[in-house]
């Protein structure tokens, strides 16, 4: 009864009968093969189902993939960037102390400002004239190239427009790689 209700509710009151026998098997899903109203199709979809957990359409892999590859990447910049939190105060003559305590702080800052302020709202113009295979080419051609930047870095000038450039990349990734 309150599956018909719902799919008259939400404008599906064709489809009321199929909600109601998914509500007996969800109510027990050990027991699904014994809910006598289904039929014969459904039964063994459901058997499936159960049987093959990991079976999955190509694309829905393929697309657990790419999420896979952005998150390691995410996590491979921002872990880098962590990492040469610890020496490259030293290694550019910045004491903590006064204006250089300020300048550490926006290095360390500059990826997550860049990234919701400049890249996630650069994501529309890029998907429209590149794609969004052009786009993802793109990001992750800026993560590939920001880190070996940031290493090679010589001043905290250079750090910080590899790491700027790094948070338009990773804010622009973020948009795009989930929903393609």
């Amino acid at each position: 009864m309150a599956a018909r209700a719902f799919a008259e509710s939400h404008g599906v009151a064709e489809h009321a009968a199929r909600f109601g026998r998914a509500a007996l098997v969800a109510r027990d899903p050990s027991r699904a093969e014994m809910v006598t109203e289904l039929d014969v199709d459904e039964r063994r979809a459901l058997v499936y189902e159960r049987d093959h957990k990991w079976h999955g359409p190509a694309m829905l892999w393929y697309s657990i993939a790419m999420c896979a590859c952005r998150a390691a990447t995410q996590g491979w910049d921002q872990t880098g960037a962590n990492g040469a939190n610890l020496s490259f105060p030293q290694e550019f003559g910045l004491t903590g102390k006064g204006r250089d305590e300020w300048v550490v702080g926006i290095i360390n800052a500059i990826i997550f400002l860049t990234a919701g302020l400049i890249g996630a709202f650069i994501v529309d113009p890029l998907n429209h004239y590149l794609g969004r295979r052009g786009e993802i080419f793109i990001t992750a051609c800026c993560l590939t190239a920001t880190p070996i930047g940031s290493a090679f870095a010589t001043s905290w000038e250079g750090l910080f427009v590899a790491r700027f450039v790094m948070g338009i990349g990773i804010g622009a990734k973020n948009a795009t790689v989930p929903i393609y």
